[in-house]
């Protein structure tokens, strides 16, 4: 950390027609030559910014992990699951893109009775997924519902730009 804050300051004070290969050996060859105060001085600035980043995070609200709710299948995701594994066996040297393509012909060809079936497992893949997002703690919009009621609560505006006693 201390020398990526050293070659962040270097950076700054770098030649302008200098290229960064250039520029990255002349940074190594500096730090490799400073002597052990000089080093001291950045290693002391480097605890001091992770020391700040610790305490950052630490004030950070924690992230809330992400919802594990599968979403609906389609009529034809239900199609290619039950028709994959005959289409991979009958053809068993094609690449899966044509295997994808093969179960796409497949299903356009597909009268709408037979489609039926598919579309009927669809509609109850969707009724599943919907109560699933009813019982869930998180709103549908994949953000918690927490976050939305802080939204709703929050100051006005000017309150918000005002420093608060701990920025000050």
């Amino acid at each position: 950390m201390a020398y990526i804050l050293f070659a962040k300051d270097q950076w700054r004070k770098r030649k302008p027609n200098m290229s960064f290969t250039a520029y990255a050996k002349e940074i190594a060859n500096r730090w490799n030559n400073m002597d052990e105060g000089e080093k001291m001085v950045w290693q002391e600035k480097a605890a001091r910014e992770k020391h700040r980043k610790k305490q950052e995070l630490a004030r950070a609200p924690p992230m809330r992990p992400k919802p594990s709710i599968k979403g609906p299948r389609t009529a034809y995701i239900f199609f290619c699951m039950d028709k994959r594994k005959v289409v991979m066996r009958d053809n068993p040297n094609v690449p899966l893109m044509e295997i994808s393509r093969i179960l796409g012909n497949m299903w356009s060809k597909l009268t709408s009775t037979e489609r039926e079936a598919y579309r009927m497992k669809a509609e109850k893949d969707k009724k599943r997924y919907y109560s699933q997002i009813k019982k869930s703690p998180k709103a549908s919009n994949g953000t918690s519902r927490g976050r939305q009621q802080r939204r709703r609560a929050s100051p006005s505006s000017s309150e918000e730009s005002s420093p608060s006693e701990d920025d000050v």
